[in-house]
């Protein structure tokens, strides 16, 4: 199981359901495909998926059931299967998986490359400015305990965070940190817009996969990745299951949910043609979120090369102050 999700898990994850959506689209039965991507792909970790998902479907086992014994599968993607295995929309479940997953592994690629140079330049200036010192010493724990003794506990510290992140049972920490990114501009709102389009586009596929409503929120919600809706939603449950009140109602008194997509919702709930206002809904916060994440993304890197760049400039007088000291006029 990874301990860290990075992109190319997230890609690896959308070639594989990809690859299972149009062998199963082309009339193929589940075991041959299965068969034929264990053949043609080269990563172990694709491999293991069939050889595990083969062993139990063989064991008369279901798809769903064979692929909840793969630990690193979402609790979302086991129950949309499940869902689509019994209404036979096997091969539109696989593919919405893989377009999941494409748009998580491109929007971390965004934030990587966004920081790659200021961090970058953050190391550089770790390890350059002790280097004077190490010169003239030769002290090599020294010079060990003002470079790697900084860079070390931060990349234990972005460790433990990021493990904490993508833990799907460590709800406390995802809430808090997503709680801090809403003080952050562009953040805030690019990815409350992402939330929502994940949100919709998972109801959309679990509605046409046969799901009912009430399961098909309740997936979405986990599906979406934020909190605050995943508990919002828990919470309309018992009104929902007693008729006291309707989808379209419970989002528009929630704040998490903007008039744009409750209003819209409520249309769509009323004249029968949810699936397709949930698909405009979808590409329109998708946009949304892209462009204001990237945004973020920039000014993010702008604000990191200026800090180091300050702090470099701050040595560099400082070493010249110390130099010039040395001398008197």
């Amino acid at each position: 199981m990874s301990l860290i999700r990075t992109p190319g898990f997230y890609k690896k994850l959308s070639d594989f359901y990809y690859e299972l959506g149009a062998l199963i689209g082309a009339g193929i039965p589940i075991l041959n495909a299965l068969n034929h991507v264990f053949k043609s792909s080269h990563n172990l970790q694709i491999r293991r998926y069939c050889s595990v998902l083969t062993k139990n479907l063989q064991s008369n086992k279901t798809l769903a059931e064979s692929f909840a014994q793969l630990e690193d599968i979402p609790e979302f993607d086991r129950g949309l299967i499940e869902a689509s295995e019994k209404s036979g929309r096997l091969e539109s479940c696989f593919k919405f998986l893989s377009t999941i997953y494409q748009e998580r592994a491109n929007l971390i690629n965004q934030f990587l490359a966004g920081i790659a140079y200021p961090v970058f330049l953050a190391h550089f200036a770790v390890f350059i400015f002790p280097f004077a010192e190490f010169f003239a010493t030769g002290n090599l724990l020294v010079y060990l305990s003002k470079t790697l003794g900084i860079l070390i506990p931060i990349y234990v510290v972005t460790f433990l965070v990021i493990t904490a992140i993508q833990s799907e049972k460590n709800e406390k920490w995802k809430e808090l940190m997503q709680g801090l990114v809403k003080f952050i501009p562009y953040f805030r709102s690019g990815t409350q817009s992402m939330y929502l389009s994940r949100f919709a586009l998972s109801l959309e596929a679990l509605l046409n996969a046969g799901v009912p409503i009430i399961t098909a929120l309740q997936l979405s919600a986990k599906a979406c990745g934020s909190v605050r809706i995943k508990k919002a939603v828990e919470q309309w449950i018992p009104r929902l299951s007693t008729g006291v009140s309707t989808p379209s109602e419970e989002i528009s008194r929630c704040p998490e949910f903007p008039e744009i997509f409750s209003s819209q919702f409520a249309t769509g709930e009323v004249s029968g043609k949810l699936d397709e206002t949930l698909k405009r809904l979808h590409a329109y916060y998708l946009e949304e979120g892209s462009r204001n994440l990237r945004t973020g993304f920039k000014m993010l890197g702008h604000l990191i090369f200026l800090i180091i760049a300050l702090i470099i400039a701050f040595k560099i007088i400082m070493f010249y102050v110390k130099l010039y000291s040395q001398y008197e006029f």
